[in-house]
């Protein structure tokens, strides 16, 4: 739908809001929160209605709250003094001044159908324990606040309101907690200050008192919000990985979608021709079983869009076709599943010759889910496919900060090579590429890098070393298969994917 007012536009069905005909960026939760005031205009909207339709019946501050309704009342040229379009109520909630005229989005085709619910696991948050013989609550309960909003925009699971939790963080044992909330893991932790030193223990545990992951945080106490965002986002970051690995092993035969596609998971992330296509072959039996699953749709599209890049398909065109297709279809349904916004950002960076619709999936996924490590990464490739070197090399660096033990580390490292060797670091490229091949040996088409590095060096030595280490790796290696590997969007751009291709045509010209 679009409602107008002012010289405003919020469509929702593109999730877009203009002003004076100008896009205008919202965050997620401040375009919730207009959305939810502009359809009940000139009605009274409580807090607690708030909370239920924005917060999803999360527990936040009165000052969280407050910060979304300023950043809505800048989005519409309002302010918190004139408030002639968002109006407070005194000590009951927010109306909206305005009319506002609703009508369809225009060439908007028919919604899919929303596709059937997945039984998510439930994660509770309890109140960290704060050991000092001065206890300084506040900093306990922010971090507290900074974890359950971080961890709420994951998309993998969900997370109890931490009111909730927190009432029952002395009650007993963990299974006790567990149950009586109902969920199958919880995150626990303890803070300890010694001066301006803060650490921050936590544990990840499942139902049944388990430890599944445990870490800890330091942190220089300075800005004490800049301190529990910091290690909220570097828990919401790792936490993850680590869960899915356990829900991998939980996986419920009942919701065989589900089931497929965590299965698939430790295939895919494997990095390997076999694996690559156990992974598709799981994925396929997903959709199967719902047709519609957005998480089957783009991970098979991405598991198909990697194939020719790594030297994988027989048919590189029908598997990009393919994929392309799928991407299509989850980009449809994807609604604000950051899993499945990254997913489809790799597939459209892998298959189409315009990179900027990958580089959108990218930046609203990581807009939902700052702390989605996944999400930081295929930004960065993202950018160098845009021949943005210089903004992907810090989205590589925050991936690897946010994940420092992810499964696709080698991808962190790889797109920030790639980065380094578009600002002219070729050193520092090569160092990565040899740290990476060395920890991940099956990574051998990481040789036509060396290879094409060592090309534009000018050191052919090294160049014909590492074309013959890629050939020896890769028997029946054709020159249509190193061209094909190439990007669509990045064929004759790259400074890193021309000298592949040069390199190609130099392998296989037939001796004068």
């Amino acid at each position: 739908m679009k409602y107008r007012f002012l010289d405003c536009c919020l469509d929702t069905d593109r999730y877009v809001f203009q002003r004076g005909g100008e896009d205008v960026h919202l965050e997620p939760q401040v375009f919730e929160l207009l959305s939810c005031l502009v359809r009940s205009a000139g009605e009274l909207i409580t807090r607690e209605t708030l909370l239920s339709e924005v917060w999803k019946g999360l527990h936040v501050s009165d000052a969280a709250i407050d910060a979304r309704i300023n950043a809505a009342r800048r989005a519409v040229g309002d302010d918190g003094r004139s408030q002639r379009v968002i109006v407070t109520v005194a000590r009951r909630g927010f109306r909206f001044a305005p009319s506002a005229t609703v009508e369809e989005a225009e060439g908007q085709p028919d919604r899919p159908p929303a596709p059937r619910a997945t039984r998510l696991p439930i994660l509770a948050v309890l109140l960290f324990r704060y050991h000092t013989a001065d206890p300084l609550d506040i900093l306990a309960e922010g971090i507290l606040d900074d974890i359950v909003l971080a961890l709420s925009n994951v998309g993998e699971f969900r997370v109890i309101a931490h009111h909730r939790a927190i009432s029952l963080r002395d009650c007993g044992a963990i299974c006790e907690i567990a149950a009586a909330l109902s969920a199958d893991y919880l995150v626990e932790g303890s803070i300890r200050r010694l001066g301006d030193q803060v650490r921050v223990a936590v544990n990840l545990v499942d139902a049944q008192g388990c430890t599944i992951w445990s870490s800890r945080f330091d942190e220089t106490l300075g800005n004490i919000l800049k301190v529990q965002d910091s290690i909220a986002m570097r828990i919401a970051g790792q936490l993850p990985v680590w869960l899915r690995e356990a829900e991998i092993l939980r996986a419920d035969q009942a919701d065989e979608a589900r089931a497929c596609v965590l299965r698939a998971l430790p295939y895919f992330w494997q990095h390997d021709r076999e694996a690559n296509d156990q992974a598709i072959r799981l994925l396929s039996r997903a959709l199967t079983a719902e047709a519609d699953d957005i998480r089957a749709l783009s991970y098979l599209a991405w598991a198909l869009a990697q194939r020719p890049v790594y030297l994988w398909s027989h048919d590189p065109a029908a598997d990009r076709a393919k994929a392309l297709h799928l991407a299509n279809r989850a980009a449809a349904r994807a609604g604000s599943d950051p899993p499945a916004l990254v997913a489809i950002s790799a597939a459209f960076s892998l298959t189409m010759t315009d990179p900027l619709p990958a580089l959108a999936f990218a930046k609203r996924a990581v807009a939902i889910d700052p702390s989605n490590a996944w999400g930081r990464m295929r930004l960065g490739w993202a950018l160098n496919y845009c021949g943005r070197p210089a903004a992907a090399l810090p989205e590589f660096d925050h991936a690897l900060r946010l994940s420092p033990r992810d499964p696709f580390l080698y991808n962190f490292r790889i797109g920030a090579a790639i980065a380094h060797v578009g600002l002219g670091n070729f050193d520092r490229a090569i160092a990565i590429v040899d740290e990476v091949i060395a920890s991940t040996p099956q990574l051998s088409w990481a040789y036509r890098i060396l290879a094409s590095i060592y090309r534009q060096t000018g050191d052919a030595a090294r160049e014909a070393h590492f074309t013959a280490k890629l050939i020896e790796a890769n028997p029946g290696l054709t020159m249509k298969q190193l061209e094909d590997a190439v990007p669509p969007s990045m064929k004759g751009q790259s400074p890193i994917y021309i000298p592949w291709q040069l390199l190609a045509e130099d392998l296989y010209r037939p001796a004068s």
